[in-house]
């Protein structure tokens, strides 16, 4: 599963779109109330790849941190880019492109080649 700038948090606070959220929809909207959404933050049981921006407008980068709760082939990537230029992005594209192309069953975390390390911060997303 790849996510681009998704909001995998149980906490809504991480997206500026909350207030909003919260006006058309009330505290706890009717979902939420019947359990649904919970558990937003855990890994599912499959490789897993968070790409997201620090530069992020809509929800904050650390609303898209995919934790290593309880499944071990998950990852965050960082990208230089806007919330809404995930989807066309170079480096995104880079990362899209390599974890699509891993042979099912031989999952590596993401290591872009040399060429391409400028595109990737190694900033700390904790």
């Amino acid at each position: 599963m790849i996510s681009l700038g998704s909001p995998i948090s149980d906490d809504r606070r991480h997206s500026n779109a909350a207030r909003l959220f919260e006006y058309l929809n009330g505290r706890d909207p009717e979902p939420i109330r019947q359990g649904r959404f919970v558990d937003l933050h855990r890994a599912p049981p499959v490789p897993t790849t968070s790409i997201l921006t620090k530069t992020d407008g809509v929800v904050h980068w650390r609303g898209s941190v995919q934790k290593r709760c309880a499944h071990p082939h998950t990852e965050n990537i960082e990208v230089l880019a806007s919330h809404c230029g995930l989807g066309f992005n170079p480096s995104a594209v880079i990362a899209i492109v390599d974890r699509l192309l891993q042979p099912e069953g031989e999952w590596k975390p993401f290591e872009p080649r040399l060429s391409q390390r400028w595109m990737f911060p190694k900033t700390s997303l904790q």
